[in-house]
Protein backbone atom coordinates (compact mmCIF):
# COMPACT_ATOMS: atom_id res chain seq x y z
CA UNK A 1 0.00 0.00 0.00
CA UNK A 2 1.44 3.14 -0.87
CA UNK A 3 1.80 5.66 2.43
CA UNK A 4 2.57 9.66 2.87
CA UNK A 5 6.00 9.90 5.25
CA UNK A 6 7.06 12.71 7.44
CA UNK A 7 10.91 13.42 7.78
CA UNK A 8 12.54 15.23 10.71
CA UNK A 9 15.42 17.54 9.42
CA UNK A 10 18.80 17.61 11.48
CA UNK A 11 21.08 20.72 11.44
CA UNK A 12 23.23 18.56 9.33
CA UNK A 13 23.41 15.00 8.07
CA UNK A 14 20.23 13.43 6.39
CA UNK A 15 16.72 13.60 6.70
CA UNK A 16 14.99 11.05 9.31
CA UNK A 17 11.57 9.24 8.95
CA UNK A 18 9.77 10.07 11.62
CA UNK A 19 6.28 9.11 10.70
CA UNK A 20 4.33 7.00 8.34
CA UNK A 21 0.48 7.17 7.47
CA UNK A 22 -1.01 4.11 5.28
CA UNK A 23 -2.57 5.31 2.07
CA UNK A 24 -1.17 8.04 0.43
CA UNK A 25 -5.02 9.11 -0.83
CA UNK A 26 -5.56 10.32 2.35
CA UNK A 27 -2.52 12.99 2.19
CA UNK A 28 -2.18 15.41 -0.77
CA UNK A 29 -4.54 13.64 -2.69
CA UNK A 30 -6.92 14.34 0.14
CA UNK A 31 -6.17 17.91 0.70
CA UNK A 32 -7.01 18.91 -3.12
CA UNK A 33 -9.94 17.10 -3.65
CA UNK A 34 -11.96 18.41 -0.69
CA UNK A 35 -10.65 21.56 -2.35
CA UNK A 36 -11.39 21.51 -5.38
CA UNK A 37 -14.82 20.53 -4.35
CA UNK A 38 -15.11 23.20 -1.98
CA UNK A 39 -13.51 26.57 -4.47
CA UNK A 40 -13.01 24.93 -7.99
CA UNK A 41 -15.32 22.13 -9.02
CA UNK A 42 -16.84 23.02 -12.22
CA UNK A 43 -19.58 21.42 -14.74
CA UNK A 44 -17.83 19.24 -17.62
CA UNK A 45 -14.22 18.51 -16.33
CA UNK A 46 -12.21 16.03 -14.41
CA UNK A 47 -9.94 16.81 -11.50
CA UNK A 48 -7.29 14.72 -12.43
CA UNK A 49 -6.59 17.33 -15.63
CA UNK A 50 -3.41 19.35 -15.98
CA UNK A 51 -5.42 22.56 -16.50
CA UNK A 52 -7.27 22.07 -13.38
CA UNK A 53 -4.72 20.66 -10.80
CA UNK A 54 -2.93 24.00 -11.63
CA UNK A 55 -6.06 25.75 -10.46
CA UNK A 56 -6.18 23.82 -7.33
CA UNK A 57 -2.60 24.33 -6.81
CA UNK A 58 -3.04 27.87 -7.56
CA UNK A 59 -4.99 28.16 -4.03
CA UNK A 60 -2.08 28.54 -2.36
CA UNK A 61 -2.22 31.85 -3.05
CA UNK A 62 -5.89 32.70 -3.18
CA UNK A 63 -7.18 35.65 -0.71
CA UNK A 64 -10.76 34.47 -0.67
CA UNK A 65 -9.05 30.90 0.85
CA UNK A 66 -8.40 30.87 4.68
CA UNK A 67 -4.77 30.92 5.70
CA UNK A 68 -5.26 27.86 7.55
CA UNK A 69 -6.78 26.09 4.36
CA UNK A 70 -3.60 27.85 2.03
CA UNK A 71 -1.01 26.75 5.18
CA UNK A 72 -2.24 22.94 4.93
CA UNK A 73 -2.35 23.45 0.78
CA UNK A 74 1.25 24.76 0.71
CA UNK A 75 2.44 21.56 2.85
CA UNK A 76 1.56 19.14 -0.17
CA UNK A 77 3.88 20.84 -1.77
CA UNK A 78 7.59 19.94 -3.81
CA UNK A 79 10.19 20.34 -1.32
CA UNK A 80 8.69 22.16 1.28
CA UNK A 81 10.03 22.26 5.17
CA UNK A 82 8.14 23.72 8.20
CA UNK A 83 10.76 25.04 10.53
CA UNK A 84 10.21 23.80 13.90
CA UNK A 85 9.31 26.86 15.19
CA UNK A 86 5.85 26.65 12.90
CA UNK A 87 4.75 23.12 14.10
CA UNK A 88 2.36 24.07 16.12
CA UNK A 89 0.57 26.68 14.03
CA UNK A 90 0.76 23.84 11.26
CA UNK A 91 -0.64 21.42 13.54
CA UNK A 92 -3.48 24.07 14.10
CA UNK A 93 -3.84 24.65 10.68
CA UNK A 94 -4.48 21.06 9.42
CA UNK A 95 -6.59 20.36 13.08
CA UNK A 96 -8.90 23.56 11.37
CA UNK A 97 -8.83 22.15 7.71
CA UNK A 98 -9.91 18.61 9.02
CA UNK A 99 -13.17 20.00 10.95
CA UNK A 100 -14.55 22.13 8.18
CA UNK A 101 -13.48 19.38 5.22
CA UNK A 102 -13.40 15.93 6.44
CA UNK A 103 -17.32 14.34 6.52
CA UNK A 104 -16.97 11.16 8.80
CA UNK A 105 -20.37 10.18 7.02
CA UNK A 106 -17.89 9.67 4.03
CA UNK A 107 -15.72 7.49 5.56
CA UNK A 108 -12.89 9.44 3.44
CA UNK A 109 -9.07 8.36 4.00
CA UNK A 110 -7.54 11.05 5.85
CA UNK A 111 -4.17 11.80 7.20
CA UNK A 112 -4.51 14.96 8.11
CA UNK A 113 -5.42 14.94 11.80
CA UNK A 114 -2.96 12.32 11.94
CA UNK A 115 -0.39 14.33 10.68
CA UNK A 116 -1.36 17.30 13.30
CA UNK A 117 -1.06 15.07 16.14
CA UNK A 118 2.72 14.13 15.14
CA UNK A 119 3.70 17.88 14.50
CA UNK A 120 2.57 18.35 18.03
CA UNK A 121 4.60 15.46 19.61
CA UNK A 122 7.58 15.95 17.80
CA UNK A 123 7.63 19.61 18.80
CA UNK A 124 7.84 18.46 22.14
CA UNK A 125 9.64 15.59 21.78
CA UNK A 126 12.59 15.38 19.17
CA UNK A 127 16.38 16.52 19.87
CA UNK A 128 17.20 20.29 19.70
CA UNK A 129 19.00 19.22 16.61
CA UNK A 130 15.72 18.74 14.81
CA UNK A 131 15.25 22.20 12.97
CA UNK A 132 12.75 21.14 10.29
CA UNK A 133 10.22 18.69 9.05
CA UNK A 134 9.40 17.96 5.30
CA UNK A 135 7.20 15.22 3.52
CA UNK A 136 6.92 12.57 0.99
CA UNK A 137 3.86 12.63 0.06
CA UNK A 138 3.52 9.94 -1.78
CA UNK A 139 5.73 7.00 -1.86
CA UNK A 140 4.68 5.59 -5.68
CA UNK A 141 6.62 8.42 -6.69
CA UNK A 142 10.32 8.80 -6.52
CA UNK A 143 11.29 10.73 -3.20
CA UNK A 144 12.58 14.03 -3.39
CA UNK A 145 14.91 13.51 0.18
CA UNK A 146 16.96 11.10 -1.40
CA UNK A 147 19.89 11.61 -3.63
CA UNK A 148 21.27 9.23 -6.21
CA UNK A 149 24.85 9.48 -7.71
CA UNK A 150 27.86 7.22 -7.79
CA UNK A 151 29.37 6.47 -4.10
CA UNK A 152 26.98 9.51 -3.14
CA UNK A 153 26.95 7.85 0.31
CA UNK A 154 28.92 8.98 3.48
CA UNK A 155 30.27 5.10 3.03
CA UNK A 156 30.25 4.91 -0.46
CA UNK A 157 26.71 4.00 -1.44
CA UNK A 158 24.75 5.66 -4.54
CA UNK A 159 22.28 7.54 -2.18
CA UNK A 160 21.63 9.55 0.48
CA UNK A 161 19.20 11.13 2.39
CA UNK A 162 18.91 15.07 1.78
CA UNK A 163 20.87 17.24 3.54
CA UNK A 164 20.15 20.95 4.45
CA UNK A 165 23.75 22.06 4.79
CA UNK A 166 24.46 20.45 1.15
CA UNK A 167 21.65 20.11 -1.03
CA UNK A 168 19.53 23.11 -2.17
CA UNK A 169 15.93 23.08 -3.68
CA UNK A 170 14.02 23.19 -0.41
CA UNK A 171 11.56 26.29 0.84
CA UNK A 172 10.01 26.89 3.99
CA UNK A 173 6.44 27.01 4.20
CA UNK A 174 6.06 30.30 6.38
CA UNK A 175 8.67 32.27 5.28
CA UNK A 176 6.46 32.10 1.90
CA UNK A 177 3.20 32.13 2.74
CA UNK A 178 1.73 35.29 4.80
CA UNK A 179 -1.83 36.29 6.52
CA UNK A 180 -2.42 38.94 3.19
CA UNK A 181 -2.08 35.39 0.47
CA UNK A 182 1.24 36.60 -0.87
CA UNK A 183 3.90 34.53 -1.17
CA UNK A 184 7.68 34.42 -3.50
CA UNK A 185 8.21 32.28 -6.49
CA UNK A 186 10.00 30.25 -4.25
CA UNK A 187 6.98 27.92 -3.90
CA UNK A 188 6.71 24.80 -6.12
CA UNK A 189 3.88 22.92 -6.50
CA UNK A 190 3.72 19.40 -7.35
CA UNK A 191 5.24 18.34 -10.69
CA UNK A 192 5.73 21.90 -11.79
CA UNK A 193 8.29 24.83 -11.82
CA UNK A 194 8.29 28.42 -9.59
CA UNK A 195 6.19 30.10 -12.39
CA UNK A 196 3.14 28.13 -11.57
CA UNK A 197 3.02 29.96 -8.32
CA UNK A 198 4.27 33.55 -8.87
CA UNK A 199 2.86 36.42 -7.83
CA UNK A 200 2.09 39.15 -10.24
CA UNK A 201 4.08 42.69 -9.31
Amino acid sequence: MSHTTIYTVPKSGSVIPAAEYNNAFGGAWFVWNVMYEAYEKRPDEYMHQDAVMKRIWALFKADRIEFFERAVMGSTFDRVMVRREHWPRLAECMEQFYAKHYDTTKGTVCSIRAQATTLKKLFDEAPEEIIAVCWCQTSVNGDAWYKYGDGIGEDGEDERGYDITKDDGHWFLFDELTDDARTTTAAQSPESGDDDLEIPK
